[in-house]
């Protein structure tokens, strides 16, 4: 009979996680590590990092999966709560899956969230609740497990959790024709996109996740008032090269000042970033929203971005 046994993470560890991850087939959103300094540099380094939260599975002493969980931040984005607990990462090595290992590391990670005060139960990081993992699963941002990782929600289901949140992934092709209408043409002539001040988070969560990525700010001008309205953060997402076989922006933080909304500017802003980014020599364009946000989601749909995956956050019932 194989023995099954527990433990904590150790830093002899690391390259045991990468190849771990690796073999998982996780799907589009999971990126593939060619060492250990992406690990290194987006979870290990993270100044909340506890190693018991990072519980390794063995079998007959040879690795069979790992999982990943962590505590959100409070309301004052500045420490972290331990009240909301969240399985960012689940891995279970494909040859030793069927054995009920996943739903052991499962319950591992549960008890000790349970044991720092969790009274909350989340599986799938996403804001505020995405201690680990953002750089390297999900694209642009966490946004909890998607869709394309095609066991995550038979299996998260089947422990009793429930979908809580659903986020839309959507993609643009870079050098696709632009919507063809007379408000755009309109905006167009007013405006022009311009490389504004990046200012630095000021927060201690987004510090610690955005915050390790270079960022830049686009903005659109009102040429008559050299007043911005509307802007948005770009990232690269070199990390994905690799899998997606493309060179890859990612958008945060789409915003149109209230005075300006709904007269095209939104549309004019994602256009003109795709033009600028064609010519950089950019692929593709990814950006996030909550399904519950029609707003946000018809800007994206307007300016020629497809809903190409989604990402759940599920909750314990």
């Amino acid at each position: 009979m194989s023995l099954l046994e527990f433990r904590s993470f150790r830093n002899h560890d690391v390259p045991v996680i990468a190849e771990l991850w690796n073999s998982a087939e996780l799907g589009r959103g999971a990126v593939i590590m060619h060492g250990t300094d992406e690990l290194d540099f987006f979870v290990l380094s993270q100044p909340h990092f506890d190693r018991h939260g990072l519980i390794l599975a063995f079998v007959d002493g040879q690795p069979a999966g790992f999982v990943h969980a962590g505590f959100g931040v409070g309301s004052n984005r500045t420490t972290v709560d331990s009240t909301t607990g969240v399985i960012c990462a689940l891995v279970v090595h494909p040859a030793f899956r069927g054995r009920g290992i996943g739903r052991a590391l499962v319950q591992q990670a549960e008890s000790y969230l349970l044991s720092h005060g969790a009274q909350v139960l989340l599986a799938g990081p996403a804001d505020p609740f995405n201690p680990y993992w953002s750089g390297l699963y999900g694209g642009s941002e966490a946004s909890g497990f998607l869709e394309s990782d095609v066991l995550a929600k038979p299996f998260f289901t089947s422990l009793g959790y429930r979908p809580q949140s659903m986020i839309g992934v959507f993609q643009r092709v870079i050098g696709q024709r632009d919507p063809i209408n007379v408000r755009l043409m309109r905006v167009r002539r007013s405006t022009e996109l311009r490389l504004l001040e990046d200012p630095v988070p000021h927060d201690f969560w987004t510090l610690t996740n955005r915050g390790r990525l270079e960022t830049a700010r686009l903005g659109l001008v009102l040429k008559k008032q050299e007043l911005p309205v509307g802007w948005v953060t770009i990232c690269g997402l070199d990390m994905y090269s690799s899998k997606w076989q493309q060179r890859a922006i990612g958008l945060h933080g789409i915003h149109v000042a209230p005075e300006h909304r709904r007269q095209g500017y939104g549309q004019a802003l994602l256009c003109d970033v795709s033009k600028q980014l064609k010519d950089d020599q950019v692929d593709l364009m990814e950006a996030h929203a909550n399904m519950e946000d029609p707003a946000a989601m018809a800007v994206l749909i307007s300016s020629g971005f497809q809903l190409i995956d989604t990402g759940i956050v599920y909750r314990k019932a």
